[in-house]
């Protein structure tokens, strides 16, 4: 191609396209395919919802114990946390007419220290004896009151907008 054609083809090249978009003449032209985001880019890479929420309501929920005796559910059944005895230790203290496993008892073991109208499982011989010191014991029953740990309010406020607070222990019964 001489010299002189290329300088036409130059200034000829523009004006042609120039004519063709003015006309709403395409011209052929290839583009990759892809696809628009639904989600603004600033949030990233999102993943699936992963949570599961769960509300135990059974009467296990219900009960003052909680052991290491797993073959019996948590519940208090011996004289070891783990459901077994030392021998050594002394034997538990039952209610009158009452025993581990024996009649009148809904599970083996106790699940309860206290008895209270509001107990899903009334019965005598569901409750411990007074005098078992090992169901009253934090280091026998995690559940229990452990005076050597500090008790913190709930954060946050109750339906009226007060901040939970203290709690006067003397109350509990009234």
């Amino acid at each position: 191609m001489s010299k002189l054609q290329k300088q036409v083809l130059s200034k000829l090249a523009p004006c042609v396209l120039l004519v063709a978009a003015a006309l709403g003449i395409t011209l052929p032209a290839a583009a990759a395919t892809w696809t628009l985001a639904d989600t603004p880019l600033y949030l990233g890479n999102s993943i699936p919802a992963n949570l599961l929420f769960l509300v135990d309501d059974s009467g296990s929920m219900d009960w003052d114990v909680m052991t290491k005796d797993y073959n019996n559910d948590g519940l208090f059944t011996n004289s070891q946390p783990d459901g077994t005895s030392t021998g050594t230790d002394g034997p538990i203290t039952n209610r009158a007419g009452c025993s581990v496993g024996g009649p009148g008892q809904t599970f083996i073991g106790y699940p309860y220290a206290t008895e209270f109208t509001g107990n899903k499982y009334n019965g005598s011989c569901n409750i411990a004896a007074d005098q078992e010191w090992r169901f009253r014991n934090q280091d026998f029953n995690p559940l229990y009151f452990n005076p050597l740990k500090e008790y913190k309010p709930w954060s946050g406020t109750d339906k009226n907008g007060i901040v939970f607070g203290n709690v006067n222990p003397t109350q509990a019964w009234k």
